[in-house]
């Protein structure tokens, strides 16, 4: 078994990777800002369908607007909080 293992690994050690971090991190933003947006359209989506559902009045769009403004405002305090306690945990080491 460890021959099989070795000659499936063999020379693996010796390769050697770079990693530009720069366009790692660039594409870890772009990543998080595409999700973030898609997201943000399905929590509106599923707002107007639950005012549909309830039967609101025809300032459907007004209502929703309003409900996702509120809702975005929480969950933006809710990720700031989670941010700097990630952040404080982080550098604590």
């Amino acid at each position: 078994m460890s021959d099989n293992l070795d000659s499936l690994l063999g020379g693996f050690e010796n390769q050697t990777y770079n990693l530009d971090i720069t366009q790692l991190a660039t594409r870890l933003l772009y990543n998080s800002i595409k999700s973030n947006e898609y997201l943000r359209t399905i929590i509106g989506q599923q707002l107007e369908i639950k005012e549909l559902i309830k039967g609101t009045s025809s300032d459907i769009d007004e209502v929703v607007d309003e409900k996702y403004a509120v809702l975005m405002e929480k969950i933006d305090e809710l990720v700031q909080k989670d941010f700097l306690s990630t952040v404080t945990n982080i550098t604590k080491g």
